[in-house]
Order: C-alpha cells, then structure tokens, then sequence
C-alpha cells in the first residue's frame, strides 16, 4: 500500500509542477468525456450493446418444434 501512496504523490506533484502536462491531461479528458458520456455518444453505445445482446438472443434459441 505504501508503493501506491508514493506513486499517487508523485503523480499530483508532477500533476501540480508541469502546467503543459496538466492542461493536456484537462483536455485528454475533456475529450474522453465528451466522446464517451454526450448522450449522442451514450446512444450509440447502447444501440451498440442491445444490438449485440439481441444477435446472442437470437443464435441461442432452440429451433421450434412442428
């Protein structure tokens, strides 16, 4: 736990020192957020997902019987 404590310091120090990196992590993340959690993102990311639950739905059904 303490290696992981050292490193977290050591990020926010570095996260604090170097303004450049900080503005490109603020804006990295902007992007992600953005691409990810807009709700036009999130749409298509569920139609994404239902279309694939569908398509495992439907190559699991037994075939009927006559």
């Amino acid at each position: 736990m303490m290696a992981d404590d050292a490193a977290f310091a050591i990020a926010i120090e570095r996260i604090l020192s170097d303004r450049t990196w900080r503005e490109q992590l603020g804006k990295n993340a902007r992007q992600r957020v953005e691409a990810h959690f807009r709700w036009d993102g999130v749409a298509a990311q569920l139609s994404q997902l239902y279309e694939e639950l569908l398509g495992k739905s439907a190559s699991h059904k037994q075939p009927a019987i006559a």
